[in-house]
C-alpha cells in the first residue's frame, strides 16, 4: 500500500510538472467569438491532444456555410481555420479568399509582429494568380521573430468536387514558435 501511494504521488507530481512547463497558457491568449449579422450560431469545445491544450470554435453561417477554428497551444501556438462554403459561386475571384484571410487572422489568439507583413505578402502572392473555381490556389509566408522564433502563415482555397455538402473550402493556418 505504501508503494502504491508513493507511486500515485510521483505520477501526480509528474503530471502537474508537465502542465507547468507550457510556455503558452490560456491566460496568455485572447480568444475571439465573432458576432456578425451573417452568423447563425457559435460554440466552443475544449480538449487536450498530445499534451497540448486545444480550443475549437464552431461557426455556423446563415447561408449554410460552416467554419471550424482550432487553437492548439502549450509548447507553441498553432491556429487552424477551415471555412466550408455550401455554394462555390460565393468565390469567383481571389477577393473572397483575401477577405477570408483577414477575417480569420483576426481570430488568432496569439499575435506576433509578423502578421501584418504576412498578410501583405500573401495578398500580393494571391494577386499574381488568375482565379479558376475548380483549381487549388494558395499563398504562404514564413518568417522568424526574435521573441517567438519561427512563424508560418498559409491560406489555401480548395474546390471540394466530390462533396455533396460543401462545394469549396478555404483554410488558414498560423504557427508561432516551436517547429512547424
Amino acid at each position: 500500500m505504501k508503494h502504491f501511494i508513493t507511486g500515485l504521488l510521483i505520477t501526480c507530481s509528474a503530471i502537474c510538472s508537465a502542465e507547468q512547463q507550457c510556455s503558452i497558457k490560456s491566460t496568455d491568449l485572447n480568444f475571439v467569438t465573432p458576432k456578425a449579422d451573417n452568423i447563425a450560431n457559435t460554440y466552443w469545445q475544449d480538449n487536450k491532444e498530445n499534451g497540448e491544450s486545444v480550443k475549437r470554435l464552431y461557426i455556423t453561417y446563415k447561408d449554410g456555410s460552416t467554419a471550424v477554428i482550432k487553437h492548439t497551444f502549450c509548447s507553441e501556438y498553432k491556429f487552424e481555420a477551415v471555412y466550408y462554403m455550401e455554394d462555390q459561386e460565393q468565390t469567383n475571384s481571389t477577393k473572397k479568399i483575401k477577405t477570408s484571410l483577414t477575417t480569420f487572422l483576426s481570430y488568432v489568439a496569439h499575435k506576433d509582429n509578423m502578421q501584418k507583413k504576412a498578410i501583405k505578402t500573401m495578398m500580393a502572392e494571391l494577386d499574381k494568380y488568375t482565379f479558376v473555381p475548380d483549381e487549388v490556389i494558395g499563398a504562404t509566408y514564413n518568417g522568424h521573430e526574435s521573441v517567438y522564433g519561427d512563424t508560418s502563415y498559409s491560406i489555401l482555397y480548395s474546390p471540394l468536387n466530390y462533396s455533396t455538402i460543401y462545394s469549396a473550402a478555404i483554410s488558414v493556418e498560423v504557427g508561432i514558435g516551436g517547429i512547424h
